[in-house]
């Protein structure tokens, strides 16, 4: 519980990201991380290796961004430093963890930026239905050799649905949309199209890497949800695993959840934003 203070209190943040709860969540997640460090490793794990081998493959003299570059959990930080032209880690909070552990990385920097170009709107709108979200987000930089979407595309609405939402449950560990009504419900889906939309038209290889299922577990009866529009992204997936993101007994007894995770490679032709 201290950590998580002291994530709250240091962490940097775009602005309007602490009202929209990004603040919270960071400390929330660097939580759920040290009580289920063995059951995310797999999934940490799996995430690094495709980033790795994706590296290998970019143009020595290109940088790559980081899209939800998040706690760098599941960042090879080793790797992206080596990359000779850097990296961008990009998000819309950093930790104060992760601040310190930057130092030992001169080769990769750090944006805080908003990558839903909501928290702008949440900060200055007290009705929700005055909302609205941009056909594409914006890339200020347009001189990439990779482009990485980490673990985000599901979690880009987070923003609106925890200034929306009329109340929360134990389950939403991504964006359940159980308790908001339809209208704000499509600006959520519009969140992720517009991310989708603007990975496309980059310019250079994509690699996005999102969950796009929840199975929440209640007592021996499992409900599923999907989480991001994967009918969008080519098919099939480089890979789906699964991601054991709440064990029994972490956001309740007898309730346990799972993401079914997918790796994508974009690598469309370049179109304006």
């Amino acid at each position: 519980m201290i950590a998580e203070a002291l994530t709250w209190m240091f962490s940097k943040a775009a602005k309007g990201a602490r009202r929209a709860g990004l603040v919270y969540e960071a400390a929330g997640i660097s939580g759920r991380f040290r009580r289920n460090k063995s059951a995310w490793q797999p999934h940490l794990e799996k995430t690094k290796c495709h980033i790795r081998a994706q590296i290998q493959k970019t143009d020595p003299n290109m940088r790559i961004l980081v899209l939800g570059a998040g706690l760098a959990l599941d960042l090879p930080l080793a790797e992206l430093n080596k990359h000779p032209a850097g990296a961008i880690l990009c998000d819309a909070v950093v930790t104060p963890t992760l601040q310190l552990k930057l130092f030992g990385y001169p080769n990769l920097s750090y944006e805080i930026k908003d990558i839903t170009g909501l928290l702008s709107h949440i900060r200055k709108n007290s009705d929700c239905d005055t909302i609205s979200v941009p056909n594409s987000t914006f890339l200020r930089h347009r001189d990439f050799g990779l482009i990485i979407s980490c673990n985000i595309l599901s979690q880009l609405p987070l923003s609106f649905r925890n200034y929306a939402s009329d109340k929360k449950t134990a389950a939403d560990t991504t964006q359940n949309k159980a308790h908001i009504n339809p209208q704000k419900t499509h600006i959520m889906n519009a969140v992720q199209d517009a991310h989708i939309r603007t990975l496309k038209s980059a310019g250079c290889p994509v690699l996005l890497i999102s969950d796009f299922k929840q199975r929440t577990t209640t007592g021996g009866k499992t409900e599923t949800a999907l989480t991001a529009p994967i009918e969008q992204l080519p098919s099939p997936p480089l890979e789906t695993w699964t991601w054991d993101i709440a064990p029994e007994g972490e956001i309740g007894k007898s309730i346990s959840v799972t993401l079914d995770v997918g790796v994508w490679l974009l690598t469309g032709p370049s179109l304006t934003v």
